[in-house]
């Protein structure tokens, strides 16, 4: 399930830029469907209950270092996941 708070419609669009402002790197050389794969993969991993530790080893998968995965997960937190 994806989350995006009260009241503030989830947004593809506004989880990408957010992601372009804060992990440029990140975004560098990947596609937009990419990026939000990854963020649509913490949502539904945090959603099944899975510790945040263990969606940061996830998202090695995509060559994430831990913290630049833990900051896409709070930026899919706030602005894709939906609950």
């Amino acid at each position: 399930m994806r989350h995006a708070g009260p009241g503030v419609p989830p947004s593809d669009e506004r989880f990408l830029a957010a992601v372009r402002g804060a992990l440029p790197e990140v975004a560098l050389d990947r596609r937009n469907e990419e990026i939000t794969e990854m963020g649509g993969e913490a949502c539904d991993s945090l959603a099944a209950g899975r510790a945040r530790r263990s969606v940061v080893a996830e998202l090695a998968e995509y060559g994430l270092p831990d913290s630049d995965a833990r900051k896409l997960i709070a930026l899919a937190r706030s602005a894709l996941c939906r609950t």
